[in-house]
Parts: structure tokens; C-alpha cells; sequence
């Protein structure tokens, strides 16, 4: 019989063999490497404006005897907002129509004496002189007529601009005079907004500007109307920087027809930087951050071996990278930051 084996020996003996085989696996999720079409997108917040804003004034001076609309009214273009009493220059009309007939009436009958010292002249029964003032005065009161005729136009102008209209269809959203004010001429009577279509401006970081073109289409949703998805396009990029912010307005047209948007509101915009390629991409939690570099675990043969990436743009929730990997690679994306190259892993197959 051989002699017993030790409890102390047979302890001693299983931590060699535990030594050898090194530590239990690691528990990990892992996703899969893809290959896709992308272009970066970038989230950014920006405020609705009337697309044209206006305080529509007035263009001859007088009393209010009439206001036609009230604030969150929808006008036409052409729409009476405002009337003023015309009385002053109905008056000044009547008087200048009736000094118009005067004048006529004087230019007729100078005609006619223009005509008649003509044949007399001719006779030698008129002399020049006679007949030059003949001439003079059939030209002066051609002078009249027409200069009576030029203040009547005026006038009748004036007479029209006391209605004053809307410039073009919109909102009218503030009042700036009563009836029986009196006001001047280049008084405002009201603002006006027109909101279809509406403008949004987005102001996007210097890094970001250069990469952004007009034309380019861009998602909108309006953060008090979740529902409401608009299609907008970046029509004017403003090469001014805000001082302190140094950001660049960038403003996107969206169409409004129903008029549910409204100047002032919040919006979210989506933003394409440049061209779209195809790209290998993996979910951000793969990517692991170590010093100055950025690496990715894949796992081979249930071991996990280390590989360094550099990320680029996003899609989603997933991130660019470049570096030694194809598509399909498992890749893990819970449970990498204690991980170390060469150590066997154990795939957690139902993502807990």
C-alpha cells in the first residue's frame, strides 16, 4: 500500500492547476462589425423666423378713423389694415379739379386766340409781337394745365395711401396705433409676419461650417410639435461669427402651409457634412480609450485580442473606425474596460 496522500498536498496540487489554466473567463456582450454607406450627421438646435417681417408704416400723415384687424389675424397681400380720414385731401382734390376746369377753360379759349393771330399775322393785319403773346400765353396756361393736372394725381395718390395695406399675406402680430390717433407719415401701424414658408437658424460651430453647402436638404422636427416633421434646405450660409460663441448662422427654408409653426419656436435640425463613403463601423461602446489611442477587442477562439482603431463620424449609435478589421468581426461592447490581450472571454449570448 502507498502512503496517504495529504490534504495540504492535494490543495497545493489543484493551485498548480488552477495557476496554469490562469483566471476563469470574462463574461462579454459583443456586437458585430458592419459596413455601410454613411456621412456624418450632426444634431443641432435652432430658432424659427418669420421667412419676412415687416412694420408696415404709413405713408401720409393723418388721424385713425379705422382699424380692420386685430393681433394673430391672417392677412392677404393687399389686405386694408388701417384707414385715416381723407377729408383734409378730398378737400384739396375738390379745389384743385375746380382750378383744373378754370385752367382749361382758359387754354381752350387761348387756343382758339393762338389760331386766330396766326391767319392775322399772315395777312399782315397782326404784328409779330401781337402774335408772340398770343403764342406765350397759350403756352403758359399749357404749363397750368399740366401742373394742376400733376397735384390732382398726387393728390388721388395720397387719398389712396390713407388705406394702408399689407405688403404681402402674413400674420399681423403686434398693433402700434388706435383709432383717433393722429399719426405721421412713416408712423408704424402694425408688424407683420409672414410664416410660409419659415426660416430656422441654426448656429453651427466653426469646425462644422466649412463642410455645409447650400441646397442641401435637412430633416427638421419643432420641439413643441413632436408629430410635425419638416424637410427644410440650407439656403444662405452667413460668413459672419458670432465674437463669443464663434459659431456661423446657417438658415434652412421649411414649408408652413398650415401655419402650426410659429416665429420664436425651437427646432432641431439634422446636418450632412460632406460627401457619403462606405465605412466599417462598430456601436461606440466598442471602442475603448487607452492613453493617447483608441482600441477594440474582437474575440477569436473565445480569446480576446486587442486592436487599435481610429474613429471618425457617426451614424447613429455607431462610430467610423479604421484600423485591422472586416465586417462581421465580433467585437465586444460590454465588459472590455478590464479586459487584457490573450484572455479568454465568454460570450454572454443573451446581451445581459
Amino acid at each position: 500500500m502507498g502512503r496517504p496522500v495529504s490534504v495540504t498536498a492535494v490543495l497545493f496540487l489543484v493551485s498548480v492547476v488552477a495557476a496554469q489554466e490562469g483566471p476563469p473567463p470574462m463574461l462579454v456582450v459583443t456586437a458585430a462589425v458592419t459596413e455601410d454607406v454613411i456621412s456624418e450627421q450632426v444634431s443641432l438646435l435652432g430658432t424659427v423666423r418669420p421667412v419676412m417681417e415687416s412694420l408696415v408704416a404709413c405713408e401720409v400723415e393723418g388721424r385713425v378713423v379705422e382699424r380692420l384687424v386685430e393681433n394673430g389675424d391672417a392677412v392677404a397681400s393687399g389686405t386694408t389694415l388701417v384707414r385715416l380720414d381723407a377729408t383734409r385731401l378730398e378737400k384739396q382734390l375738390e379745389y384743385a379739379e375746380s382750378e383744373q376746369a378754370e385752367v382749361q377753360a382758359l387754354l381752350d379759349l387761348a387756343m382758339i386766340q393762338e389760331k386766330r393771330a396766326t391767319g392775322l399775322h399772315r395777312d399782315g393785319v397782326l404784328s409779330v409781337d401781337d402774335l408772340d403773346e398770343a403764342l406765350s400765353r397759350r403756352q403758359s396756361l399749357a404749363g397750368r394745365a399740366r401742373a394742376t393736372a400733376t397735384r390732382i394725381a398726387s393728390i388721388n395718390d395720397d387719398i389712396a395711401r390713407t388705406s394702408v395695406r399689407a405688403p404681402f399675406g402674413g400674420v399681423v402680430t403686434e398693433l402700434r396705433t388706435e383709432v383717433g390717433e393722429w399719426i405721421r407719415q412713416g408712423d408704424a401701424v402694425v408688424r407683420l409676419y409672414r410664416l410660409d414658408p419659415i426660416v430656422i437658424q441654426a448656429d453651427v460651430p466653426e469646425r462644422l461650417f466649412p463642410h455645409l453647402s447650400k441646397g442641401v436638404k435637412v430633416p427638421v422636427t419643432i420641439e413643441a410639435l413632436p408629430d410635425l416633421v419638416l424637410v427644410g434646405e440650407i439656403f444662405a450660409l452667413v460668413p459672419m461669427a458670432d465674437r463669443e460663441a464663434r459659431t456661423f448662422p446657417v438658415l434652412i427654408r421649411a414649408a408652413n402651409p398650415d401655419g402650426r409653426v410659429a416665429a420664436g419656436m425651437l427646432a432641431r435640425v439634422e446636418l450632412t457634412l460632406g460627401a457619403e463613403r462606405r465605412a466599417l463601423l462598430v456601436p461606440r461602446d466598442a471602442i475603448v480609450r487607452q492613453a493617447q489611442s483608441e482600441v477594440v477587442f474582437i474575440v477569436e477562439d473565445d480569446t480576446a485580442q486587442v486592436v487599435t482603431v481610429k474613429s471618425g463620424r457617426t451614424a447613429g449609435d455607431r462610430v467610423e473606425v479604421v484600423g485591422d478589421l472586416r465586417p462581421g468581426q465580433a467585437v465586444v461592447v460590454r465588459g472590455n474596460e478590464r479586459l487584457a490581450p490573450g484572455q479568454k472571454v465568454r460570450i454572454d449570448r443573451s446581451g445581459g
